[in-house]
């Protein structure tokens, strides 16, 4: 696992808490994915994170709701902040 991916999955067992380990590993596989694609565009204030992944962190369980997705994916971001204010 790189750098990038280890780094994803701590922020994803990070902003999920517990309910990361209820998930199927295959789904946080991809969300490690879309956050270590260094093309991906979290857009402002996660949206583009939302739009990407909203869906899927509901379906999955990972979350209750679209509001709480949001939420999520802004924590997704935060990481990420940094190293896309350099770019």
């Amino acid at each position: 696992m790189s750098p990038a991916e280890v780094a994803a999955a701590v922020t994803i067992r990070e902003a999920l808490g517990t309910r990361a380990l209820d998930v199927d590993p295959t789904i946080i596989d991809y969300i490690v994915d879309v956050l270590k694609d260094e093309t991906f565009d979290f857009g402002w204030k996660g949206a583009g994170a939302f739009e990407a992944l909203g869906e899927l962190l509901v379906g999955s369980g990972c979350v209750d709701d679209a509001e709480e997705a949001q939420k999520v994916d802004v924590l997704l971001l935060l990481p990420f902040s940094s190293f896309l204010l350099l770019q």
